[in-house]
């Protein structure tokens, strides 16, 4: 990069938001998490229905629905909410951000309470969020999505690929603040 000649005295300094840096070091960070992450699901006291991948800045945690909710219902079942706080500890204990993502298949819901599978999947992931906040995660590092059926992993043509895409997805970002960079800014900038 050329050299920029430095501000004038008094001026701002110019912030870059952290989401333009598209690397996140240090690079083990992920791998530290998903080490802890399958340590913990080769204790978990609730057997399958939760699995581990990662990326080079993204750890993913994927929850089944069959462990996590009942058909159509976004209650966690009581297995779900064990599991939930057996793991909320360990990550609190990361800097991850964390961003819960609801996942349905393609067969609409069409219930008076949830008109489409875009409410069912963020209910879903809005419940999960509610249980680890109540587990001790602190709420303002968790962000809640709900994609309905448009992130399938497998085809949505017979049960066993319709069951793949009913998921809750954990996804962990590590926080990177570089010198300078603040985050993006929100509405209360707009005051």
């Amino acid at each position: 990069l050329p050299d920029r000649p430095a501000p004038a005295a008094g001026a701002p300094a110019a912030h870059v938001p952290d989401a333009l840096f598209l690397r996140q070091p240090p690079q083990s960070w992920s791998a530290r998490m998903s080490r802890d992450l399958q340590r913990f699901v080769g204790m978990a006291t609730v057997p399958g229905g939760l699995t581990v991948e990662t990326a080079e800045t993204v750890v993913t945690v994927r929850l089944t629905d069959s462990l996590m909710f009942p058909s159509g219902r976004v209650e966690i079942a009581p297995e779900g909410l064990d599991l939930l706080r057996e793991l909320a500890p360990l990550l609190e204990a990361s800097p991850a951000r964390i961003e819960v993502q609801g996942h349905t298949d393609s067969v609409p819901i069409g219930s008076w309470l949830f008109p489409s599978n875009w409410e069912l999947s963020a209910a879903r992931a809005a419940a999960v969020v509610r249980a680890l906040v109540g587990a001790g995660m602190p709420p303002d590092r968790l962000f809640v999505a709900g994609f309905a059926d448009t992130r399938p992993l497998a085809g949505n043509d017979d049960e066993a690929g319709r069951r793949a895409n009913r998921r809750v997805e954990l996804v962990l970002r590590a926080p990177f603040d570089p010198p300078g960079a603040s985050g993006i800014p929100g509405p209360e900038a707009n005051r």
